[in-house]
C-alpha cells in the first residue's frame, strides 16, 4: 500500500509535466493545444529516495487519465515508458496510463469502477459523472488521510488549504492539482455593428448568457454575419469552459 500511494503521488506529480510538454507540443506543431502549464517543484520527480526493493515483486498500477482530445500514441507512448524509467527504478512500480478523451472518461471510468476492475488512480474532472462529489456521493472513493498524512506531508505542505477541496468531513479522499486558479474569459463583439444595431448599451450590460443570445439572434437575423467566430487555438468555438459555465 506504501509503495502503490507513493507512486500515485510522484505519477501526479509527473502528469502535470506531461500534459504541459504535450501542450507544448502540439502548439508548436500544429497551433492547439489548451493546457495549462504547471511546474513540478524541483526534485519531486527524480530525486524520489529509492525503495531497497530487490526482494520486492514490482508493483503494477493502472492509472485513467482524460485529455482535451484524441491523444497521439507515439507521443503519449514516450512519456509513459520516460515515466516507467524512473518509477521502476525507484520505486519498483510499473505504471499503465490510459488515455481518454472526455466523452469516453464520462462513460469508461464509471464502468470500470461499477465492475470493479483495477483502477489505482484517476482524474477528478469538470465532466459531468466523473467529479469529486459524484464519486464521493457514491461511495467509490478511498480515504487516503492517514496515507498521505505519512507519506506526502511535503503535498501537504505545498497545497495548504487547497486540499479541503477533494475533503469531506475531514477525510482526504484526493490530491487537487498545483496551478493557477484563476482565468479570464472574454465576450468580445464588433463595436460597429453594435451601434448600427442599437445594442450597444445592452451588450455593455448585459449580464446573462440569455441576454448575449438575444444580441446575437439581431445580429444574424439583421446583418450578413454569422454571429459568432473561433476564439480557441484548437479552432472551436467553445473550449473545455462550458463545463464550468453551465447557468445563466
Amino acid at each position: 500500500m506504501k509503495k502503490r500511494f507513493i507512486a500515485m503521488v510522484l505519477i501526479s506529480s509527473m502528469l502535470a509535466v506531461m500534459v504541459a510538454g504535450c501542450s507544448k507540443s502540439e502548439n508548436t506543431n500544429s497551433g492547439t493545444g489548451g493546457n495549462t502549464v504547471t511546474k513540478a517543484p524541483t526534485g519531486d520527480i527524480t530525486d524520489a529516495p529509492a525503495e531497497d526493493s530487490e526482494d520486492e515483486e514490482m508493483a503494477d498500477i493502472n492509472v485513467g487519465w482524460m485529455t482535451l482530445g484524441v491523444t497521439d500514441s507515439s507521443q503519449t507512448d514516450a512519456v509513459v515508458e520516460a515515466i516507467n524509467a524512473i518509477t521502476e527504478k525507484k520505486i519498483n512500480t510499473h505504471v499503465n496510463i490510459q488515455f481518454y478523451d472526455p466523452n469516453t472518461f464520462a462513460t469508461q471510468i464509471p464502468m470500470m469502477i461499477q465492475a470493479n476492475e483495477k483502477l489505482d488512480l484517476m482524474m477528478y474532472t469538470p465532466v459531468p459523472g466523473t467529479g469529486f462529489e459524484s464519486f464521493k456521493s457514491q461511495n467509490q472513493l478511498m480515504d487516503i488521510t492517514d496515507l498521505l498524512n505519512q507519506y506526502g506531508p511535503n503535498v501537504l505542505s505545498s497545497l495548504g488549504d487547497f486540499i479541503n477541496g477533494t475533503k469531506s468531513d475531514g477525510k482526504i479522499y484526493g490530491v487537487v492539482s498545483n496551478h493557477l486558479f484563476a482565468s479570464s474569459l472574454y465576450v468580445v463583439m464588433r463595436q460597429d455593428v453594435l451601434e448600427d444595431l442599437g445594442l450597444k448599451e445592452k451588450a455593455e450590460n448585459m449580464t446573462t448568457w440569455t441576454d448575449y443570445e438575444d444580441i446575437l439572434k439581431e445580429v444574424v437575423t439583421k446583418t450578413d454575419l454569422a454571429g459568432v467566430g473561433n476564439v480557441d487555438q484548437a479552432g472551436s468555438v467553445l473550449a473545455v469552459t462550458p463545463y464550468f459555465l453551465g447557468s445563466d
